[in-house]
């Protein structure tokens, strides 16, 4: 079919042919190396005792073996392989290790699982990004290489404009408002407000609503153990 198109049908037949071999095997196989990797850091992080490493022993309970043999979750496992070799986004790569890696704990909240899978792939970039940053402000600071030297003294507004810098102001305030009006958030962009000098950070921390949370915890239960609002 494609050959059958004026002009680029034999480049395009020639890419598809590509596509579906080279590149969507590399993928997979980049999915299973980070979804590896990840699985060896939380078995080393759960058999540590100090107290930080405890925050994620509960925060990642022990995987359900039998669980992860069933029909249910490797039909799950398969969407999220497909979906994984349908884009070249690192953010929604980091979210779709995520999800498969929360859902191997067992079968509960399926219905909201799979609700939060749909939003993995419907959110942009920019929505991840937000709400991974609101996830932990000062972890996604540094994670771009942003001083932390005065965070504590800017605004909401020039905090999320900071580590948006590279991007219209336009856009990321849409994309919050968006996540705001789905449930995701607790503000919209014009209740923003300086408020006083410092209270940027605290309302940044505050910023995910219960479902918002929910969904960073399944789709990012690695990420954040080790930083807390006060380190």
């Amino acid at each position: 079919m494609a050959r059958a198109v004026p002009y680029i049908g034999g480049i395009i037949q020639g890419g598809i042919a590509d596509y579906f071999t080279e590149r969507r095997w590399e993928r997979v196989d980049k999915f299973f190396k980070m979804l590896t990797a990840k699985i060896s850091e939380l078995e080393i992080d759960i058999a540590e005792t100090n107290k930080k490493n405890k925050m994620l022993e509960e925060k990642i309970t022990a995987f359900d073996k039998e669980y992860v043999k069933s029909e249910e979750f490797i039909d799950f496992f398969l969407s999220i392989v497909d979906q994984f070799t349908r884009t070249n986004e690192e953010i929604r790569y980091e979210f779709l290790v995520g999800i498969v890696i929360s859902s191997m704990k067992g079968p509960d909240k399926n219905l909201e699982r799979d609700f939060f899978m749909r939003k993995i792939s419907e959110f942009s970039i920019i929505h991840l990004e937000l709400l991974r940053f609101y996830q932990n402000p000062k972890t996604a600071y540094r994670s771009k290489g942003l001083s932390l030297n005065n965070i504590h003294s800017l605004t909401l507004k020039n905090l999320v404009k900071e580590y948006f810098s590279d991007i219209n102001e336009d856009l990321w305030k849409a994309a919050h408002d968006e996540l705001y009006n789905a449930g995701f958030l607790g503000q919209e962009t014009h209740n923003f407000g300086p408020f006083t000098a410092s209270s940027g950070l605290t309302r940044a921390y505050g910023m995910l609503t219960p479902l918002g949370k929910r969904f960073i915890d399944s789709c990012i239960p690695y990420r954040d153990i080790n930083e807390t609002e006060e380190s």
